[in-house]
C-alpha cells in the first residue's frame, strides 16, 4: 500500500454508515472526521494488511457508526492494493461490534 491521503468509508453491522480521511504513512495511519480522531499502526504483507486503530471522541456527540462510545481499539485485517485497501474486524474485546473499511487514496504525501 502506498503512502499517501485516503478517503474512508465506515459500514457497521448496525447499518450505520460514516467517512472520513486518514494518512497512511510506513507503517502508521492518522485522520479523523467530524466527531472521531483515529491514529494507529499496520502492516502489510504482499496484498494482506493487518491494523490497530484508536478511536477517539473529541467534539459533538460521542456517536460512532458502532454506537455511543469514547474511546475504542479496532483490529482489522484484510486486503490492500497499492492505492486502496478493505479491512474488517471488531472492537477489541466485543467482537458482536463488527466494522468494515474501504479505503481509496486520494493524494500523495509531500516529500
Amino acid at each position: 500500500m502506498e503512502s499517501g491521503i485516503y478517503y474512508v468509508i465506515f459500514k457497521s453491522d448496525t447499518g450505520r454508515f460514516g467517512d472520513g480521511l486518514v494518512v497512511v504513512d510506513n507503517g502508521k495511519i492518522h485522520g479523523g472526521d467530524q466527531r472521531y480522531l483515529y491514529r494507529g499502526f499496520y502492516k502489510t504483507d504482499g496484498q494482506a494488511i493487518e491494523a490497530d486503530i484508536q478511536v477517539s471522541y473529541y467534539r459533538g456527540e460521542a456517536k460512532s457508526v458502532l454506537g455511543h462510545m469514547a474511546k475504542f481499539q479496532l483490529t482489522l485485517s484484510g486486503k490492500t492494493t497499492n492505492e486502496a485497501f478493505t479491512v474488517s474486524g471488531h472492537v477489541f474485546g466485543q467482537s458482536q461490534l463488527a466494522i468494515t473499511i474501504e479505503g481509496q487514496k486520494q493524494a500523495d504525501l509531500l516529500g
